[in-house]
């Protein structure tokens, strides 16, 4: 990927993540395990998935590994990055920035946890905050960089698979008062409105992520 459009796709992420802000659709408090949010006059929810969601996502996970999988065109996370060696762009190395940062961080986080010990200014520990805020704003680009150009490599579609598959499995809507499943197939999901997909994964993964991490 050109840097050019690599830096246009990072941005677009980040618009992205902005807008579902803007909406106030991320839940500040998770309650009795569910969450519910609003979508053009339509109520959503979605609930920690039961134990049967669970197998039917990791058997469907498993049927997309293998499809990924035997084809050739097809590259696992450590193959794709050695083909980006190849290219002058090293992954390794960004995860070398990555930790650099992560270092500095925690050195300036010391220094400002010094600093209101010893009652130093607000200006003063401003300092602090602005880089500690700089930082993590260099660590996300690095983030954002990584994973737009690793996102064609297996371990990245199965990633977004199975996020988004648990998502349409956990996800329902209310209609004349009663909760019902939101789609019935996921093409039909896969269809929706981009925005509301996003805003439904993004909560889904909010209130789901242990599970994900299990399958």
């Amino acid at each position: 990927m050109e840097e050019n459009k690599l830096n246009e796709a990072i941005a677009k992420v980040q618009t992205q993540v902005e807008q579902i802000n803007d909406l106030g659709v991320i839940a500040d408090i998770i309650k009795n395990n569910e969450i519910e949010f609003t979508y053009k006059e339509v109520k959503y929810r979605v609930k920690k998935p039961k134990f049967n969601q669970k197998l039917d996502a990791n058997n469907e996970r498993i049927r997309r590994y293998i499809v990924l999988l035997k084809d050739p065109a097809n590259l696992v996370e450590k193959d794709l990055i050695e083909v980006y060696k190849t290219r002058g762009i090293d992954i390794a190395d960004m995860d070398k920035q990555y930790e650099s940062l992560e270092n500095q961080k925690k050195d300036l986080m010391l220094k400002l946890g010094k600093g209101l010990s010893d009652n130093l200014t607000k200006e003063e520990l401003d300092i602090f905050k602005k880089e500690i805020d700089k930082i993590s704003n260099d660590q996300r680009d690095i983030v954002i960089k990584k994973s737009l150009l690793l996102d064609s490599s297996i371990e990245s579609q199965i990633n977004l698979f199975i996020y988004t598959y648990l998502a349409y499995l956990i996800v329902e809507k209310l209609v004349d008062d009663i909760w019902i499943r939101g789609w019935k197939y996921y093409d039909s999901f896969l269809n929706e409105d981009e925005n509301l997909i996003n805003i439904i994964v993004w909560n889904s993964t909010l209130i789901s992520r242990d599970e994900i991490s299990l399958l």
